[in-house]
């Protein structure tokens, strides 16, 4: 049986993708998704990823995630509509050769061979969003760490990046309900990070466990080092009153305990999605920032049509020194034989159509002739025929005798 067309695709898109297992930490910025990085490293791990890039190359993994969210019209401040399908849009599809290469690079700045099947964690914030589109396109075997703090530690990280707290607010819901969806399906490990913080749950334990679950070999001083990965690396706390936040915790509170621990293959909540509120808020600056996208390229394009019309005319006055010469008196002479040639075909388009006139009036004139002569032409014929004809010359023999005798009677 043939394969179909997307078959051979993913077909040729996985032959040439990285074999490393990976496991993607997913959340909101400030979700302290940088602190399960570095544990799930001392649990075994190789960590690729450039989670502080905020320029980052179109050649990183950064860099690739930008471009996933700009070719949908969005960043990831000011996150696109994400309608079903979206992942296999032809603009994004392109984009899949080079979060190929991105992801082997990184693997090998990792020192991980993309083939060996080894496993690695991958941080980093623009991915969260569009995590659909590398599950789909990079083919590979994975897992995920869904990483949630309270928002005020989102609100924290981003108002002081510039972004006011109602934004804030607004994408870390944002991004925890697309972690939470697009992780379906996958083994995923649920960790509260303030929890893990507080030493109350045992996180540091459950991780190692998700790891070795995962069929790596957890370091036997693993506990240790993650202990003292706590112990002196901790992300600063968010502020504790901003409003809004009780309710939007409160919407995705029942989810976030689903998630919480170790699951073999993750199904999020039934009716999971982003408030209304929060739907407002990003669709807001969703269309700011389409508007600010189009004043870039209306001044773009304004900026460079400038630059035609002066190459235009600088190119044109060049071409008239090359003709006339520097002196202005040679350039006034030029005007005015311009005009003076301009005058004289004038003349002569009027001249043309009053030819054409003329012309006209001789045709209408020869076609009535014309018409006149086939006219008398058809007259002519029919005569000739007339007196051709037999019945004619019976009426001459019989008819006229007949009349002059009549004629004769009645002058008696």
């Amino acid at each position: 049986m043939e394969p179909t067309a997307e078959q051979r695709t993913r077909s040729d898109r996985g032959a040439r993708a990285p074999r490393a297992r990976v496991v993607a930490i997913l959340g909101a910025p400030g979700c302290g998704g940088e602190l399960v990085a570095r544990l799930l490293g001392a649990a075994g791990l190789d960590t690729v990823g450039d989670p502080d890039a905020t320029q980052a190359s179109g050649a990183s993994l950064a860099g690739v995630a930008d471009q996933v969210l700009s070719s949908l019209e969005g960043t990831r401040f000011a996150l696109p509509e994400l309608d079903p399908g979206w992942e296999d849009l032809p603009e994004v599809v392109a984009l899949v050769p080079a979060a190929t290469e991105a992801l082997e690079h990184g693997l090998g700045r990792a020192g991980v061979d993309a083939g060996s099947g080894g496993t690695v964690a991958w941080f980093e914030p623009a991915v969260a969003p569009a995590f659909a589109f590398w599950a789909r396109h990079l083919d590979v075997p994975r897992a995920a760490v869904v990483a949630w703090r309270r928002p005020e530690a989102t609100v924290a990280a981003l108002v002081s990046e510039g972004l006011t707290g109602v934004h804030a607010l607004a994408l870390w819901e944002a991004y925890t309900v697309l972690a939470l969806k697009n992780t379906a399906g996958l083994p995923v490990l649920g960790v509260d990070v303030d929890a893990l913080l507080s030493g109350s749950t045992g996180g540091a334990s459950e991780l190692a466990r998700f790891v070795a679950g995962l069929g790596v070999n957890v370091p036997a001083d693993a506990a240790e080092r993650m202990a003292e990965i706590l112990g002196k690396d901790q992300p600063a706390p968010g502020p504790r009153r901003v409003d809004g936040v009780e309710q939007v915790l409160a919407r995705h509170e029942s989810a976030l305990r689903s998630v919480s621990g170790t699951h073999t293959r993750w199904q999020p909540p039934a009716g999971l999605a982003i408030g209304p509120w929060s739907a407002a808020v990003l669709a807001g600056h969703r269309a700011a920032h389409r508007s600010a996208a189009e004043a870039v390229q209306a001044w773009i394009a304004t900026d460079e049509a400038q630059v035609r019309a002066e190459e235009a005319q600088a190119g044109a006055e060049r071409r008239v020194r090359e003709i006339v010469g520097p002196d202005p008196a040679d350039y006034l002479e030029l005007r005015r034989e311009i005009w003076r040639l301009r005058d004289e075909l004038l003349g002569m388009e009027t001249e043309r159509v009053e030819l054409r006139v003329e012309l006209l009036r001789t045709v209408a004139a020869w076609r009535t002739a014309q018409h006149e002569a086939e006219a008398w032409a058809e007259a002519r014929r029919e005569r000739d025929d007339m007196l051709a004809s037999r019945q004619w010359k019976i009426g001459r023999l019989i008819v006229g005798p007949f009349r002059r005798v009549k004629r004769m009677l009645r002058g008696h």
